[in-house]
């Protein structure tokens, strides 16, 4: 299932993540994704907060820019032959409601 790419309400605000879902595949136990970038337009965001959402496998964290705009997604600790899945998830306040946007990651250790 793709991630919830834009959130989009009547009140003309638009909040999209950039560049969504992602898979990726390596020889190695960690990997750090590319990050995401939330964009909002038609309102003035006032804070943003990363997590994830339906982990599977490995240990995840953010590797760069919690309470920011952009973040990376790190998994770590994926055992050979094995894959790790999570939503990376971002909640930003804008103009005092709270939109959520996420991304599918996936990783596959060979």
């Amino acid at each position: 299932m793709a991630g919830i790419m834009c959130a989009m309400v009547g009140s003309g605000i638009s909040v999209n993540i950039s560049p969504g879902d992602q898979s990726a595949s390596g020889s190695t136990a960690t990997h750090v994704f590319s990050a995401q970038t939330v964009t909002v337009t038609g309102g003035t965001p006032s804070s943003y907060t990363w997590s994830f959402n339906g982990q599977t496998g490995g240990i995840w964290s953010i590797a760069a820019g919690q309470s920011t705009a952009t973040a990376a997604a790190q998994v770590g600790s994926v055992g050979s032959g094995a894959s790790a899945i999570a939503n990376f998830n971002c909640a930003v306040v804008v103009n005092g409601n709270t939109y959520n946007v996420f991304a599918n990651l996936d990783y596959d250790r060979f």
